[in-house]
């Protein structure tokens, strides 16, 4: 698989860039998914560099990758600015999950679809930190048909934010 493994440190960055799928997005539809350069599908991992504190990567590009995103990064996490947005799953099911073991995801006042929440752990959070704006998170997206549990926590925000909502689709292209 191709994509970004961001390593944060105590330091904020911001990244306005785009990422996507390998071969402008068309993937391969005949379960060879994974032959030959620019075929990959995209993925972006956040984890916390040496000193472990965590900081915040700010994505503020239309990324359209279909693979997983991890968030495993202390205290820090991922926010959502300007046009920021996770990868969306592709039109053919190929979707990687969302996970959070450490850290957070703040929608930052966008709203967000994705495949699947996979198990992270319990001191991950999803929340929603622009205030006055209501947050949807969409999940279901491709109907994977597994049970999934999902320890993290859901909150409006941290103290001073918006409101998050949760809406679960089925197999329905939103």
């Amino acid at each position: 698989q191709s994509g970004v493994q961001a390593l944060i440190g105590s330091t904020d960055k911001t990244f306005s860039g785009v990422i996507a799928d390998g071969n402008n997005g068309v993937l391969a539809t005949n379960n060879n998914f994974n032959n030959g350069p620019g075929y990959q599908i995209g993925i972006l991992q956040l984890n916390n560099g040496a000193n472990g504190s965590g900081g915040v990567l700010t994505l503020t590009g239309s990324n359209r990758y279909s693979g997983s995103t991890r968030i495993d990064c202390g205290i820090g996490g991922i926010r959502l600015a300007g046009n920021g947005q996770l990868g969306f799953p592709s039109p053919n099911g190929l979707t990687g999950p969302l996970r959070i073991y450490t850290g957070f995801l703040d929608l930052g006042g966008r709203n967000q679809t994705i495949a699947l929440m996979q198990d992270g752990n319990s001191g991950g959070q999803i929340y929603n930190s622009a205030v006055g704006t209501v947050s949807t998170l969409t999940f279901g997206y491709g109907n994977e048909l597994a049970n999934r549990s999902c320890s993290y926590q859901f909150k409006d925000n941290t103290g001073t934010g918006g409101r998050l909502a949760l809406r679960k689709i089925n197999s329905d292209i939103p």
